[in-house]
């Protein structure tokens, strides 16, 4: 999406959104999401796009974690923060967390991430399959085909 502005209406909207957002509403969570960035720490950029009004992520040198605090539409950072993890580019959330500061959530999303890594690692179920790893001579292998899909919701769920 592409928002267009208006200089009468100061309507700064993308045409498929409808809601009429504002080159106001835009600027103050840009304002926001930079703060969340050095929040974060040195070379975090923002990304900030409209949706039923104006969004924004503070994402991470390496592309793989993004960070926005929870209230909307941004700036009231009593509600605590969210992290994604997924890939680079990808706008699928791989692993999620939550905490009363950025750096509280990104540690939980971490947390939660190595909590099924170490699922995995200790022989967790695979679509009925037990025992994922295979030790060869130098290293353990992880089996995992590109069909298979690790249920990740069994470490969330019971923390």
């Amino acid at each position: 999406m592409m928002a267009e502005y208006d200089d009468k209406s100061e309507r700064y909207c993308d045409p498929q959104c409808g809601r009429g957002c504002t080159r106001t509403e835009h600027d103050r969570v840009l304002v926001v999401a930079r703060e969340v960035a050095s929040m974060c720490g040195a070379d975090w950029t923002v990304r900030v796009w409209d949706n039923l009004g104006w969004q924004y992520q503070a994402i991470s040198p390496c592309g793989r974690l993004r960070v926005s605090d929870n209230s909307h539409p941004g700036g009231d950072f009593t509600q605590g923060f969210t992290c994604y993890i997924s890939r680079p580019g990808e706008v699928a959330i791989d692993w999620l967390g939550k905490g009363d500061g950025p750096l509280d959530a990104v540690h939980d999303a971490l947390t939660n991430m190595m909590a099924d890594i170490g699922y995995l690692f200790r022989g967790g179920k695979l679509l009925g399959q037990t025992g994922l790893l295979a030790e060869s001579e130098n290293e353990k292998v992880v089996r995992i085909s590109d069909d298979d899909q690790t249920d990740r919701n069994n470490s969330n769920a019971a923390g």
